[in-house]
This record gives C-alpha cells, structure tokens and sequence, in this order.
C-alpha cells in the first residue's frame, strides 16, 4: 500500500496522498462499462491467496466454469453455510456457535 515508505528527507512534509485516494472519472467510466450481472458475476481465488472477478458460465452443481479474463477455470462448487441460523437467539457465547457439516 502506498504510504508505507517514508519519502522525503527528515524535516520535510508528507507528499500528498491524494492521488493514492480520488478517484478519476476514467477510473469511474471504466467501472461502469464492466458487465455485471449479479446472478453471474463471482470472486475466484487465485494462488496468491487473492480474488480475481470472473463470470460464471455454467454451473452442474459439482463443477462450476468460470471465465476470469480471456481463460476459462474449472473449480469445484462449494456449499454454502448459513450466516444465521435461528440457534444464534438461544446461543450464550461464541463457543457454543458450531454449524453442523
């Protein structure tokens, strides 16, 4: 991330972050024309322990595609868990929050 550098001698100001925070209206326009659909459009996980946006092609309910750039990624469908089930109300403390496989 910018700004973990000191830059400058010691005396003088901090360079200015702005154009590290303000965001251009290229930057802007570019985002808009980028298709979304929200049925479609996923986050894929890369080797390096990022994300990279992709869209999803097909789905057989094992095996998804997805098409991330200009290459297509077969990657294995992973079930969801609820974010709250109704044991939540009943739960006195976080130990006793166990989802069930």
């Amino acid at each position: 991330m910018p700004g973990h550098i000191k830059l400058g001698k010691p005396g003088e100001p901090d360079p200015d972050p702005s154009p590290y925070l303000i965001v251009s209206l290229e930057m802007k326009r570019e985002d808009m024309l980028k298709p979304y659909d929200p049925k479609k459009s996923v986050w894929v996980p890369t080797d390096d322990h990022g994300f990279r946006e992709g869209l999803l092609e097909s789905d057989d309910g094992t095996k998804a595609v997805v098409m991330c750039g200009h290459e297509k990624k077969s990657l294995p469908v992973q079930p969801s868990r609820p974010g709250q089930p109704s044991q939540v109300r009943e739960v006195r403390g976080h130990g006793q929050l166990d989802f069930p496989q």
